[in-house]
């Protein structure tokens, strides 16, 4: 990364308002009425099913001001999520642009420190303020194939309606609360966890000679096991994968026709 910060636009859902605290506790799984102004956690908004949904990053900005971060493209659809559900809540949902910077440490820029999707070794990620809506921005974009590079999972490798422990126990017990009241979707998440069960699908870091592009599926003796949900432009994506697959694999797997090796992915068990 060069010296000077690197900026992602990002659209964002800001909930604000005298119950803008109380809505969005109410509807995203981690307890967010204890957060300190000025930090951050990961979240997860399901469906009343309990499926996603989205996987998100929440943000106090002030007392009664709350900024939500989802995947590229996912702003308005987490914005009528939420609003679905509101009743006589005091509070406003709204989208807007905002900055989020790349720095190396000792390098501060002003902002919210956001938990690590995008940064590397030595570096951090703040959110800022208002930004200029990019013209036609790339898909994905090159933090998120950053991000597939250094074998992480992320919000962009789920889709609506996967099981929420797709991203595994581990990354899922810092996105969720099992001590607060209810949240919407909370009754599948607390009986698989009570079960110790695992989600039909998981997400996994796949390792190939060939670049891999999204959508394309995964191949098991003929059949479809997984398909490609994110990748880096190089060797490395991230693939959603049958839970019959075992997992380490090494070239059992297929993805256009090139062995892949199967691993878990950075921080997921």
């Amino acid at each position: 990364m060069s010296d000077g910060p690197v900026e992602e636009a990002c659209e964002v859902v800001v909930v604000e308002g005298a119950d803008a605290t109380s809505l969005t506790d109410s509807q995203l799984s981690q307890a967010l009425a204890p957060l300190e102004v000025g930090a951050a956690c990961w979240s997860l908004l399901l469906e009343p099913d309990g499926t996603f949904g989205d996987w998100v990053r929440v943000a106090r900005e002030s007392e009664d001001r709350w900024i939500v971060l989802g995947a590229p493209g996912r702003a308005a659809a987490i914005a009528e999520r939420l609003g679905r559900f509101k009743l006589r809540e005091r509070a406003a949902i709204s989208t807007q642009w905002r900055s989020v910077s790349l720095t190396s440490e000792g390098r501060g820029a002003e902002g919210i420190e956001l938990p690590v999707l995008w940064a590397g070794p030595g570096e951090t990620e703040v959110l800022g303020g208002g930004a200029v809506a990019p013209g036609e921005p790339d898909a994905p974009s090159p933090l998120d194939r950053r991000r597939v590079s250094f074998g992480r999972l992320g919000p962009a490798d789920l889709r609506p309606g996967d099981n929420p422990f797709a991203i595994g126990a581990e990354l899922l017990s810092d996105a969720v609360s099992f001590t607060k009241g209810c949240y919407t979707g909370q009754e599948l998440v607390a009986r698989m966890d009570s079960r110790s069960a695992t989600a039909p699908r998981r997400l996994f870091l796949a390792t190939s000679e060939r670049a891999a592009a999204v959508g394309e599926p995964l191949m098991l003796d003929g059949r479809e096991v997984g398909e490609v949900r994110s990748v880096s432009g190089g060797p490395r994506a991230i693939c959603i994968v049958a839970r019959s697959v075992p997992v380490p694999s090494d070239g059992e797997v297929t993805v256009g026709g090139v062995p892949v090796a199967l691993r878990q992915a950075a921080g997921s068990r």
